[in-house]
């Protein structure tokens, strides 16, 4: 299977107060190593709808992982797996927003040169219409509700101001400004929901729109109901890019007939990826009243099915948990007891 550089972070929420204040500029966390470039194809599926390419409407799972992949927030979260993944970095910003006192007022300065897919200079004009975009009623956007605390949204929304008082575009700089101190601001601008787009984008859903106004490191070449090619941008391209470079040299995204059809893909080594939840086979020999072990690390002789080894004996390995079945378990949690499933095992 190959690296999941782009689709690795498929929905982000991170309520972490982050950023700087105005006397104290703020500098981005360590760089997260990009993995490996490599030739090959990365095979993604799902049994769901394939999203119309609309950032403004990018609220499913599917639509996410796809829009990462496309298009590069102000600030994005760090490709990498697990805690490092939640860390915010900046993505077309050239730093982490210098954020005031009271965290009601956060200031971005844009990285230089960058342009859409179809060659058309990013400017903050375009971030200051995306977000109008996003809260006019008339485009009729999930993410309104994300940013309705910025300043002046009510009255933009009614008609009543051309723009968005808490928005303002001032050359290569955008500084937004809440109703309220929120620090988790930065978590929502992270989402790809906020990605820009162009000026004079109609307020409504426009199909294919991310192949155009891609900002990311990949570019759609065919996009319908049934399929979505990605190709990776080349290393050279004579202006800034967004995100890090992704490790596929192409993505492919395949709409299956079911659920059925997605997990036969995915057993078979057909696709590398599923963007819906995979049902796996329950474990039989789990007996109500039977105690069990969970150990990490070691090693394991037998049978490999869905994770569990059968007729064979494991070694070496260093005890995470044992529990007890009272009742159906989904999985276990790091206390050792259950997650998912009440009553499901307790911990000995």
């Amino acid at each position: 299977m190959l690296p999941l550089a782009v689709l690795a972070v498929l929905a982000g929420g991170c309520g972490a107060s982050l950023g700087g204040r105005y006397d104290s500029a703020t500098t981005a966390p360590a760089a997260v190593p990009a993995a490996g470039a490599t030739a090959g194809v990365l095979r993604v599926v799902t049994a769901q709808p394939l999203p119309v390419l609309d950032p403004a409407f990018a609220d499913t799972r599917q639509s996410r992982a796809i829009a990462n992949a496309l298009c590069t927030p102000l600030v994005r979260y760090a490709d990498a797996a697990g805690l490092p993944g939640t860390v915010i970095v900046p993505g077309l910003a050239r730093d982490l927003p210098i954020v005031s006192r009271g965290s009601r007022t956060f200031r971005i300065q844009l990285l230089a040169g960058l342009r859409f897919a179809d060659g058309t200079r990013l400017t903050s004009q375009d971030v200051r219409a995306t977000f109008e975009r996003l809260l006019d009623p008339a485009t009729r956007s999930p993410g309104a509700a994300l940013f309705d605390d910025i300043v002046g949204a009510n009255a933009f929304a009614a008609g009543e101001s051309p723009h968005l008082r808490g928005v303002r575009a001032n050359g290569g700089q955008i500084t937004f400004t809440l109703k309220r101190s929120d620090p988790a601001f930065l978590a929502r601008l992270a989402m790809p929901i906020a990605c820009p787009v162009e000026s004079g984008t109609p307020h409504r859903e426009v199909p294919g729109l991310l192949a155009r106004s891609s900002t990311g490191r990949y570019r759609v070449v065919e996009s319908s109901s049934s399929l979505i090619d990605l190709r990776r941008v080349p290393g050279v391209t004579g202006f800034n890019l967004g995100g890090t470079p992704g490790a596929a040299a192409r993505i492919s995204i395949e709409r299956l007939a079911d659920v059925t059809a997605l997990e036969a893909a995915i057993r078979s080594g057909e696709a590398d990826l599923s963007l819906d939840d995979v049902p796996l086979a329950s474990s039989p020999d789990l007996a109500t009243g039977a105690s069990y072990r969970v150990s990490t690390g070691g090693s394991a002789a037998g049978t490999a099915v869905d994770g569990r080894y059968a007729a064979g004996t494991a070694s070496a390995g260093t005890e995470f948990a044992s529990f007890t079945v009272s009742g159906p378990v989904t999985t276990v949690g790091t206390a050792g007891g259950p997650a998912g499933a009440p009553g499901g095992a307790r911990r000995r």
